[in-house]
């Protein structure tokens, strides 16, 4: 007896997955064990059933905007060189006719590609070739220049993930915690350097780097606080030791404390980025016009309405006066990004040489 195919649909459009289920099932080759609508079950899927032989993936899934199906498959190749076990293919099916997905299916480490709109035979046919390790690939490849655009930068990629769906520049510094005019400026950049001239084809071109390479993801607040933190502890290290001639050794001459709940989480991403941002600039700030060896940052108030951090320094203080003048940048900058997602900033000092910032921020809700 004909050993049959096994066959992964992971397609979010009903229509599209029940029209291909029903002409699979007249193929006595061909067996489909399962269609998946979200993204994020594939993988685990793919673990308890060693015995798929092909995955026909689409693209774009609607309702999982972060997770698409070309990294969907570089995700599949990377755990098949963990998990032997794991042998299954994957067989792009998609509308996209556009050669630069194509390419890129080739990179992430797809056996083939199809067209939505291909016959049933000629599916059929890819779908046969890729499960006995061959690949198949449509012949409109040939045809087309695939020398590669440069990837938009990470700064671009960022900008492009709110751009395609539909977010206007001042809602993009919002969320970036980032002013209006960068966010333009950025735009700018990213349409003279493709060479796009209606903001029609931006948002196009925006919703096809999300395909092709991935939606990034929001980083978490931790990570960022993380990253900052060993970063000015570097960096007040290499001060103390120019200031003093002496090399610090212990990191525990320099304190840090983060104090955040894990009820952070309850914040959008809009808040996270400007509470990231105002403890940047007051590392920032502290750098510069002072030798702290103490920063204390924590949370003073957090409930269902609003959150107050504090950054607090132990040292020589720094000139307020001075960080808080100007309107151009620095603290400036900052103050009118907390200002447009309802938060406020505020600066203060004390005799004894110590300084305090902080930012409040009212509570929005979670996109």
């Amino acid at each position: 007896m004909q050993k049959k195919i096994n066959l992964l649909l992971a397609e979010d459009h009903r229509l599209v997955s029940d029209g291909l289920k029903s002409l699979i099932a007249t193929e006595p080759d061909l067996h489909v064990v399962a269609t998946i609508e979200n993204p994020e079950k594939v993988i685990s899927f793919c673990h308890a059933h060693s015995e798929l032989d092909v995955i026909l993936m689409d693209i774009r899934f609607e309702h999982y905007p972060h997770l698409n199906g070309l990294e969907l498959t570089k995700q599949i190749n990377q755990i098949k060189a963990e998990f032997p076990k794991i042998k299954v293919k994957v067989l792009v099916c998609s509308v996209n006719e556009d050669a630069a997905y194509i390419q890129r299916a080739k990179e992430v480490g797809a056996s083939g590609y199809v067209f939505k709109n291909d016959s049933p035979e000629y599916i059929f046919c890819g779908i046969r070739e890729v499960a006995k390790g061959g690949e198949f690939w449509p012949l409109i490849i040939d045809d087309f220049d695939l020398d590669p655009l440069p990837k938009p930068t990470p700064t671009e990629m960022e900008v492009l993930k709110y751009l395609a769906i539909g977010m206007q520049s001042d809602q993009i510094g919002i969320e970036l915690a980032m002013l209006e005019a960068t966010v333009s400026t950025h735009r700018r950049n990213i349409r003279q350097k493709y060479r796009i001239n209606t903001p029609g084809k931006l948002t196009l071109f925006a919703k096809k780097c999300m395909d092709i390479y991935g939606t990034p993801p929001d980083q978490k607040l931790s990570e960022e606080l993380t990253k900052l933190t060993d970063e000015f502890k570097k960096q007040i290290k290499e001060r103390i030791k120019e200031q003093t001639s002496m090399a610090v050794e212990s990191a525990d001459e320099i304190t840090v404390e983060i104090k955040f709940p894990d009820r952070i989480g309850e914040f959008n991403n809009a808040t996270n980025r400007a509470l990231s941002r105002t403890v940047e600039e007051a590392f920032r700030n502290i750098r510069q016009h002072a030798s702290a060896r103490k920063v204390s940052i924590h949370l003073t108030e957090l409930n269902a309405s609003w959150i107050t951090l504090t950054i607090c320094t132990e040292g020589k203080g720094f000139d307020v006066a001075h960080i808080s003048s100007g309107s151009s940048g620095g603290i400036g900058a900052l103050e009118r990004i907390l200002a447009a997602i309802g938060g406020e900033l505020a600066i203060n000092s004390s005799p004894v040489s110590s300084a305090m910032i902080t930012a409040t921020l009212r509570r929005t809700a979670q996109r």
